[in-house]
């Protein structure tokens, strides 16, 4: 899928309103590279299993509304299918707006030096006993902090990656990998 395919289908009302209404259905993964570092932050990775949807459109659709209600801290249980036409309107659909088809070959780049760098300071503060809330950085999937390296949610070879944000302190891109839909989310605090 490219941008402008994601953009046209976002548009179509009726598309958006069952994506969006399937969105509350489907379970999402949160692979989360954490600290508290004002300059790296955190990197987000949100995943949706490809035997989970029909179409690549609904799991970004997902995705989106799953990150969402992340950041917002809400819960996607007290969602409702009423709020769901607020939620496209007010936050996603402008964010869809933004879509541009980026190379897979950069997003790759910017992914893995991200996450590289977050894991190395990681390891270096634990290193230095300096670190304050020490609960609060790691590596953690669906919430649970993670005592051994994981890989990365890297997209595959040669598919599209869409970037709705892919500026020196904020990246975002869409993409695949062999058996999900992936949502990659990071900026920066500074």
């Amino acid at each position: 899928m490219n941008a402008a395919s994601l953009i046209e289908l976002s548009s179509s009302g009726k598309f958006l309103s069952n994506a969006l209404t399937q969105s509350l259905q489907i379970g999402v993964d949160l692979l989360e590279f954490r600290t508290r570092d004002e300059a790296l932050c955190s990197a987000n990775l949100f995943s949706c299993s490809k035997s989970q949807v029909a179409h690549e459109a609904i799991a970004f659709l997902t995705l989106l509304n799953h990150a969402l209600h992340f950041y917002e801290g809400w819960l996607m249980n007290e969602t409702n299918v009423n709020d769901l036409e607020l939620i496209a309107n007010k936050w996603l659909m402008p964010e869809i707006h933004k879509a541009r088809d980026t190379s897979h070959s950069d997003a790759l780049i910017q992914i893995k030096d991200i996450t590289s760098s977050i894991q190395y300071h990681i390891k270096e503060k634990i290193k230095s006993s300096s670190m304050y809330n020490p609960d609060h950085w790691g590596v953690f999937l669906n919430g649970g902090k993670l005592l051994e390296p994981h890989e990365v949610w890297l997209p595959l070879q040669n598919c599209n990656v869409i970037a709705l944000a892919n500026e020196w302190n904020e990246m975002e891109f869409l993409y695949e990998t062999p058996n999900s839909f992936i949502l990659f989310s990071w900026s920066t605090g500074a």
